[in-house]
């Protein structure tokens, strides 16, 4: 019976620790119940383990008793007395346990024998329900699941729902001296292990996977996501049909710059016999657009060697070690195919300044280039072109002498050049008499020459488009205007107020462009609504402008202030609109380069002043700046006052 106690006690040490914390909680008066109720069970069942121990004594007798034949014979007579015995009461309990279903006691008998024989049967008898379960019935039902390790199928609804029953069986589950509590700890089989450590990487894994795949199908993970998760890209030479300098317009003094790479490539012993050495790199500075990357193909097809591209924004990859593993590939194969040229595309995007905070990708890719462009040997024929739009960004390391040791600036075009680009992009393209290739060309101020392929293509559309067999003039303006300012909103009605406050505000333009003689001449003036403006005013400069002139520049103010001027005179000072914003912004910006670049005022005097330094200055020479910026716009403003009132009376009294 004490085993039958210790396995119930151990069953229920295992029921405990799967309970919620708050069933345990109870107070004293619960635990006195507790251990009366406890109490009350052990003396009704005395009977049983009394019979239990002498079973148990006996049987330790004979084990230990005289070894002689009597003593053996007589104990087996005892042990098949006891086997009869215990056969016969298994009948008679099992007997009256069927006849009596709901009598406790006589299901306590029962179940007390199946536990030490038959505890599988004990299991499937009190599961059933059909017979009464005493609190001492529950308990050894417990053992029985214990006994043959099926507590996972303990339901403790099946215990009952009286808090002090509960109490009762978890109480008895306590080990003590005399009953230990003996816990069994069951560990995962090797074929549970594997099968849970494969499930936690393949989940792993594909958690991966599809997190890459929504940055590649996002297009987060640059181009090494499709070439398979940063694999590298090989590098060939250029296949696209060969350039010369002959296609190149606008850039004279690049292409003088770049001959001398063409005529080493073409002869290298005749610039190493003498010891002379080529620069290892060139870097074309510029504007976006102006012809670095046609330069480089037209010195790759002028010396007719292989060229080799790459984009800088190539080499910066989320994965480490992508960008310098290409940067090696990329110059090994310009070694393999040398006399060649190494152009990089926006290389500012691989050779920033580095910083303290700079990413080690960052300074392991940067280093890669510097070593690299110091690893090769110069004579071997491979020269490196970068080009950039912001030469300030670059690292002092990849300009200074050895590496991009020669730069070429390639600018904007000037009239001449802008003239020689449009006569180039219109070679197979039909023009009239009448377009006037040169007029334009004075007329596209600060276009580069990507921007003037642009307009001669916009052109051809807009003729093809109203079915012309030639491009006119007026389809080269438009395409300009429509670069410059937008397209014509024909669809919107402007009021006759409007018109008339518009046609005023860009006579007063006119007005004052017209009478000074330091403006530049007259191009276009028109009301139409273009882009964000209502009407336009247009210049044409007669020569390329290095430099302004005070003169100058204070004409640009009055032909700036002219326009709200003139609608002053027409609605008078409280009908003015908010036509002058565009205006007010650029006579600002006139005035406050005269102030701090120029020295044409004489309380700031002759300083630069940038926005860097202007942090530098003091709050006075601030507040100096500041007027005298005001000071230029309020003496232009009444000059201009003065001269359209006169202009308009005497185009008035003209009339």
């Amino acid at each position: 019976m004490l085993a039958c106690r210790g396995l119930m006690r151990t069953g229920l040490a295992r029921v405990t620790s799967s309970l919620p914390v708050g069933a345990l909680r109870v107070g004293g008066q619960a635990v006195q119940a507790l251990s009366t109720r406890t109490s009350a069970v052990a003396s009704r069942n005395a009977a049983h383990t009394l019979k239990i121990q002498a079973m148990q004594s006996f049987t330790r007798a004979s084990r230990t008793g005289a070894h002689s034949a009597g003593q053996v014979d007589q104990r087996r007579g005892f042990m098949k007395f006891f086997e009869k015995f215990g056969f016969s009461k298994e009948k008679k309990l099992k007997t009256e346990a069927e006849a009596h279903p709901a009598d406790a006691k006589i299901q306590e008998q029962y179940n007390a024998h199946l536990l030490e024989n038959n505890p599988m049967l004990l299991i499937e008898r009190f599961e059933t329900g059909l017979y009464a379960a005493s609190q001492f019935s529950k308990e050894m039902y417990v053992s029985a699941l214990v006994k043959l390790r099926k507590l996972n199928r303990l339901d403790l609804t099946k215990l009952g729902k009286g808090s002090e029953e509960t109490l009762a069986l978890l109480s008895a589950a306590k080990g003590t001296k005399d009953a230990p509590l003996y816990i069994a700890s069951i560990e995962p089989s090797n074929k549970q292990v594997l099968w849970k450590l494969a499930r936690t990487v393949l989940g792993a894994y594909l958690m991966i996977v599809a997190f890459l795949f929504i940055l590649d199908s996002q297009g987060l993970g640059g181009k090494g996501m499709g070439m398979g998760l940063g694999k590298s890209k090989s590098f060939e030479p250029d296949e696209k049909p060969k350039m010369t300098f002959d296609d190149v317009r606008g850039a004279d003094e690049a292409k003088e710059d770049l001959q001398e790479l063409v005529a080493y490539l073409k002869d290298p012993t005749k610039f190493s016999k003498l010891g002379g050495k080529l620069p290892a790199g060139v870097l074309m500075v510029g504007p976006p657009g102006t012809g670095k990357t046609l330069l480089a193909r037209a010195v790759s097809g002028e010396a007719e060697v292989p060229f080799f591209y790459a984009a800088g924004s190539e080499f910066d990859e989320m994965f480490v070690g992508v960008g310098a593993r290409r940067i090696r590939e990329l110059f090994a194969a310009a070694r393999k195919a040398a006399p060649c040229i190494v152009f990089i595309d926006e290389i500012d995007a691989v050779g920033s300044k580095r910083g303290p905070r700079e990413q080690s990708t960052t300074r392991m890719t940067i280093n890669q280039l510097l070593s690299e462009i110091d690893g090769y040997n110069p004579t071997e024929g491979v020269i490196l072109i970068g080009a950039t739009n912001d030469p300030d960004s670059l690292d002092a390391a990849l300009t200074r002498p050895g590496r991009f040791d020669k730069i070429v600036k390639v600018d904007n075009p000037t009239i001449k050049g802008r003239l020689d680009i449009l006569k180039l992009h219109s070679k197979g393209i039909p023009l009239s008499e009448q377009a006037d290739l040169e007029k334009i060309a004075r007329g596209t101020i600060g276009f580069s020459g990507a921007s003037l392929a642009n307009l001669v293509n916009q052109a051809a559309l807009a003729a093809a488009a109203r079915g012309a067999e030639e491009v006119s003039h007026d389809d080269l303006e438009q395409a300009r205007d429509n670069i410059l300012m937008g397209k014509e909103r024909r669809s919107y009605m402007m009021l006759d107020k409007e018109k008339e406050n518009t046609a005023w505000h860009e006579a007063g333009h006119t007005v004052m462009a017209y009478f000074n003689k330091f403006a530049m001449p007259l191009h276009k003036v028109t009301i139409l609504p273009r882009g964000m403006a209502l009407g336009m005013t247009q210049q044409l400069p007669d020569r390329d402008r290095v430099s302004e002139s005070k003169a100058e520049m204070l004409a640009q103010l009055d032909i700036l202030l002219g326009g709200r001027v003139a609608e002053e005179m027409l609605n008078g000072e409280e009908g003015v609109t908010g036509g002058a914003s565009n205006d007010f912004m650029k006579a600002t910006d006139v005035a406050y380069r005269m102030v701090t670049k120029y020295g044409f005022s004489d309380k700031v005097g002759i300083m630069h002043i940038d926005e860097r330094s202007m942090e530098k200055l003091s709050p006075a020479l601030r507040e100096t700046v500041e007027g005298e910026v005001r000071r230029l716009i309020a003496v232009s403003y009444p000059f201009s006052m003065l001269e359209c009132s006169t202009s308009f009376s005497h185009f008035l009294s003209r009339r």
